[in-house]
């Protein structure tokens, strides 16, 4: 691999291979039920992909924390225009090796996302953001619940979210002065 190009994304960030032994972390919007019976959670919906994409939207450990991952969504604007309420959300890790083993799952794929330098309020960078390349097929997004499930003490990120209310909206007022907002995002450890 020494002497091929780099492919690079549009910040300049170079697409790179998703080690095994990593990690990538699921976002998981609050349960819905309301006046429903209740159902496993997270449940296979929520690993299912919205028709314009190509894979299952995650986030690479090597360029967030959970911390991280909840101001992303803070800083993301909801349907109505509002800033998104990040307090419902779970996030779930999951290891690239293991997903790497299902059936009919193409790759992890680092995908980084770049809106701009800075980036619009309301649609913040992520160089962290990877893809699960599969076919929006039932059996993998059982297996991801499932996972879940199964695994709850390893897979739950459990996080003090109380303890980010003024860091975010903080944020929120420098909203395109964040490191989510520019290209300037080190890796998860690094000073620069």
């Amino acid at each position: 691999m020494d002497g091929e190009p780099q492919k690079v994304g549009p910040c300049m960030w170079p697409i790179e291979e998703i080690p095994h032994s990593d990690q990538v972390y699921r976002q998981v919007p609050p349960p819905d039920r309301i006046g429903k019976k209740s159902r496993r959670y997270p449940n296979e919906g929520h690993f299912s992909l919205a028709a314009e994409e190509k894979g299952l939207s995650v986030n690479w450990d090597k360029y967030v924390t959970v911390k991280s991952v909840f101001e992303l969504i803070s800083l993301r604007l909801n349907k109505k225009g509002n800033f998104t309420d990040y307090s419902g959300f779970k996030i779930y890790k999951f290891p690239v090796g293991l997903i790497k083993t299902f059936d009919r799952i193409a790759d992890v794929e680092h995908d980084p996302v770049c809106k701009g330098n800075p980036a619009p309020p309301g649609t913040p960078n992520n160089r962290a953001h990877s893809l699960v390349l599969h076919d929006d097929d039932l059996e993998i997004r059982v297996k991801l619940s499932e996972y879940c499930r199964d695994n709850h003490s390893e897979s739950h990120c459990d996080f003090p979210i109380s303890t980010l209310e003024n860091e975010i909206n903080e944020m929120r007022e420098n909203v395109t002065s964040t490191i989510y907002h520019q290209c300037k995002w080190p890796a998860v450890g690094d000073k620069g």
